[in-house]
């Protein structure tokens, strides 16, 4: 799940300015909980991160991610609109936002992130570089990305995270293409073992799984 790559520079930057109809669009339906999902942000645009998710928290306030397992599993009611808030992919920029925004709202939130990106953050090679522009970027053109977008979060980051109250979750072990594994045994491996290994470095228990927005069609 996710935006494409043009919506997380622009598109969502847009609602922040519009948050009358983003408040239309969340409330449009029953009650229950709304997921806000977020990539790679740009610490020009905190300020606006900030304003809009304080605002949202106002008009609806988000949930932690441990009472949406509780929902999910009836064991907890959602009175009106809830939102949990989540992260795609792992950017650095996910623990910037956690230290100095999260953390002065109070939102806890979910963190999907793939150990193999993890494991090789701050010294990625020319090749594994190919492999984001690829799966992550969904084909972008190079010269389009910047240092940032290679920029992800370390083990130790995610400790931080997790000591901080946020959840981590899997999103595939290398944000391979499920689609584009035609065996079933190694697409289910790439799932697999991210939780695997996502369990053994960070001592925790992982419950949750973000599919990659082109993850696999109906026919598969």
């Amino acid at each position: 799940m996710g935006f494409t790559h043009k919506s997380i520079y622009f598109n969502i930057f847009r609602l922040f300015k519009r948050t009358p109809i983003l408040k239309h669009l969340l409330g449009s339906r029953k009650a229950g909980v709304r997921c806000l999902l977020l990539h790679r942000l740009d610490v020009e645009n905190f300020g606006s991160l900030r304003g809009f998710l304080k605002e949202m928290d106002d008009c609806f306030g988000f949930i932690t991610p441990a009472d949406f397992f509780a929902y999910l599993r009836g064991e907890r009611v959602i009175s009106g609109i809830k939102l949990l808030l989540t992260f795609d992919d792992g950017f650095k920029s996910d623990r910037v936002v956690a230290d100095q925004i999260l953390k002065g709202i109070g939102i806890k939130a979910l963190f999907f992130v793939c150990p193999k990106i993890v494991e090789v953050a701050g010294q990625i090679s020319p090749e594994f570089k190919k492999t984001i522009q690829n799966n992550v970027f969904n084909g972008i053109e190079p010269s389009l990305l910047t240092a940032k977008d290679y920029d992800f979060m370390n083990w130790e980051d995610l400790s931080a995270l997790v000591h901080e109250g946020h959840t981590i979750g899997s999103h595939t072990l290398s944000h391979q293409r499920l689609s584009a594994i035609r065996n079933a045994n190694e697409r289910l491996a790439e799932i697999a073992a991210s939780k695997i290994d996502l369990e053994t470095k960070l001592n925790i228990k992982v419950d949750c799984f973000s599919r990659l927005r082109y993850a696999l069609s109906l026919s598969s």
